[in-house]
């Protein structure tokens, strides 16, 4: 999960900013533009075409409309352009609650094991006094 980091909040929103973020989104996904269009239509009702993509990652005078963020997020598979809207406060409580749902994982994954070592070392400790 990456978050633009500037030294100006503001300037994190600046329209260049955001237009760098979804030439890069678009960049980076493994759908088409044309897939990414069409899948943001049917998401959203609205048209949508490969044209305003192209726009949106350019500097014409069209801006990304924010009513679009989250479907664009949910198409393209990442949440960055709903990151970059956010205050500081609140994209870091986003991130912490994000990583500590990675951190619970991780515990249930590594107490998941030790349950299993715990099983099997008495089964080890029986055949080492056997051995002896």
């Amino acid at each position: 999960m990456e978050v633009l980091k500037t030294k100006n909040d503001l300037d994190r929103f600046s329209d260049a900013k955001i237009r760098e973020l979804i030439a890069r989104v678009l960049k980076q996904s493994r759908k088409s533009r044309i897939q990414i269009a069409e899948q943001l239509s049917a998401l959203t009702g609205l048209p949508v075409t490969v044209n305003m993509l192209n726009d949106w990652c350019t500097k014409k005078r069209l801006r990304f409309p924010l009513s679009l963020a989250a479907a664009f997020c949910e198409v393209t598979g990442t949440n960055d352009l709903l990151l970059a809207a956010m205050g500081d406060q609140l994209r870091r409580r986003v991130i912490l609650g994000h990583r500590a749902v990675e951190l619970r994982s991780l515990l249930a994954a590594m107490s998941d094991e030790a349950a299993i070592l715990a099983q099997e070392a008495p089964a080890k400790r029986k055949r080492y006094r056997r051995a002896k």
